[in-house]
């Protein structure tokens, strides 16, 4: 149980790490020409790796682990649900970053797809986690 604790709190801390990482980022990049410079050169590659349809994929890949948390917070109760509640809380808003912005509006467009894969799969580790806890108990 504290082990459960300790690795979900290193998966929230390396969360918010890449978050702050991406934002700090995309701040130089409208504010500094060398790290535009960066960027730009840095999307001619990532749009040769990511395919077009990619992009979809990893929005139904969001809305699938939204829908997981939802069922927990259901089988759970709301009391006892605090964590679902915070991975669909950041589920939410890496879903819609991925729906609102496009590589016409951001720059810095890959590096949030590959910021949200990261979150995404510390999300999925988590639920793991969880699951097996529950088998355990």
């Amino acid at each position: 149980m504290k082990n459960k604790k300790i690795i979900n709190s290193i998966f929230v801390f390396i969360e918010i790490l890449v978050s702050i990482a991406f934002f700090v980022l995309n701040y130089f990049t409208e504010s500094k020409i060398g790290v535009m410079r960066y960027v730009i050169y840095k999307n001619q590659y990532y749009s040769t790796i990511f395919p077009k349809d990619f992009l979809s994929i990893l929005t139904y890949l969001y809305v699938a682990l939204f829908m997981t948390n939802f069922y927990f917070i259901k089988k759970h109760g709301l009391s006892k649900s605090k964590p679902y509640l915070l991975n669909a809380i950041i589920l939410l808003i890496g879903g819609n970053l991925l729906t609102v912005y496009n590589i016409e509006k951001l720059s810095t467009f890959y590096y949030l797809v590959i910021a949200l894969i990261i979150i995404y799969l510390l999300e999925l580790g988590k639920i793991f986690l969880t699951i097996n806890s529950n088998r355990k108990a």
